[in-house]
């Protein structure tokens, strides 16, 4: 008779432990997929970050833009500082977001970055070789 409780209590703990697995599993597919539906809902920039001081630029091939300082901006400050070599490197990113009508001073549109999908190393410079020529002749 024990060992009929003990089985009995074992399966019920057992039969609880897999649903709630599932239930779980199911509360991370669809938190998923509601983060790829809210950041499919914005359009794809790909560009140089710039990140002067208080002002931060997005600059494309075919468009300059005003970047909103909001946390995800600070997020991408902080992950394009760690892999910035000097103050004057650029480092290419690919960021979804959306543009708004700027109502203050400066750029006409402001960027708000919605997630951060790539950030690209800078390329390695070259190292320049100065060659100097003199218009004395040696003697």
């Amino acid at each position: 008779m024990k060992n009929l409780k003990l089985l009995f209590v074992v399966s019920l703990i057992t039969l609880s432990f897999l649903f709630s697995r599932k239930s779980d599993s199911k509360n991370k597919s669809d938190e998923n997929n509601a983060k790829e539906i809210v950041e499919s809902q914005f359009k794809t920039y790909h560009g140089e970050f710039i990140d002067v001081d208080t002002v931060m630029v997005l600059n494309g091939n075919s468009f300059i833009y005003g970047v909103k300082m909001d946390e995800q901006a600070k997020r991408l400050i902080k992950k394009v500082d760690a892999i910035k070599k000097d103050d004057y490197d650029v480092i290419k990113v690919i960021v979804k977001g959306e543009l708004h009508p700027n109502t203050e001073e400066g750029w006409d549109e402001i960027l708000t970055i919605k997630s951060i999908d790539s950030i690209y190393k800078p390329e390695l410079k070259k190292e320049t070789k100065v060659v100097k020529f003199s218009s004395k002749q040696n003697e």
